[in-house]
């Protein structure tokens, strides 16, 4: 279906626009520095549902869908001492006020990240480039590109880390036709009823025919 491949093409234009800037889940590794590639930005894009427009619906099944695609950055920021102090009962406050610092900072730093790669990706997206996710194809797999939100959660710490996911969401609008047009025609039944003797001779010959 045409918003499967537009989602794919989706995939890849984000790929192909990453650089060292982020990394898109699916796609080959290009950063060969192992450290680089675990502090890169990750990005991933789903299929969250859609709704077809029943106006546009045809006798052969043809209807304009509007697939809701929600795209998750995730962003992490190493913190440079451990954030497990402040669940260890045997740290030192002074250990733990430390630790409490670089945890808001790591948290800030993550946060800005992740305002910075959504504005990347929303020029990338809205802009020229995006009106056919980057496509050569002669053939537009879909139209009305929209941005619908942006949302974030709260970081989250994790060990040294501090996470932050944040979601933006896209809806387009695609074709879909039904990949049989052609109806496979149903079994018919031939009935011959003869009257000729009577309602006591009355004999009735089916004959089936058809696929």
């Amino acid at each position: 279906m045409n918003f499967i491949l537009a989602i794919d093409q989706l995939k890849k234009f984000l790929n192909d626009n990453a650089g060292t800037l982020y990394r898109v889940v699916g796609f080959p590794k290009q950063v060969k520095n192992a450290d680089t590639i675990e502090s890169l930005p990750m990005v991933q894009v789903f299929h969250g549902g859609g709704t077809f427009d029943r106006s546009t619906a045809s006798i052969n099944g043809q209807q304009n869908y509007s697939p809701s695609i929600i795209i998750r950055l995730t962003v992490v920021e190493p913190a440079t001492v451990d954030l497990d102090v402040l669940d260890d009962p045997d740290a030192t406050t002074e250990e733990r006020i430390i630790a409490i610092e670089e945890s808001v900072e790591a948290e800030n730093r993550a946060d800005v990240r992740c305002d910075e790669l959504f504005a990347y990706l929303f020029s990338l997206i809205m802009g020229y480039r995006g009106m056919k996710f980057g496509s050569e194809s002669a053939t537009i797999l879909f139209t009305d590109r929209f941005g619908e939100d942006f949302r974030k959660e709260l970081p989250q710490k994790k060990g040294s880390l501090a996470t932050i996911n944040a979601y933006y969401g896209l809806t387009i609008k695609t074709q879909e036709t039904p990949l049989s047009l052609v109806g496979v025609p149903l079994e018919t039944i031939e009935t011959t009823v003869d009257f000729q003797g009577g309602i006591d001779a009355l004999q009735i010959t089916t004959t089936h025919t058809g696929v």
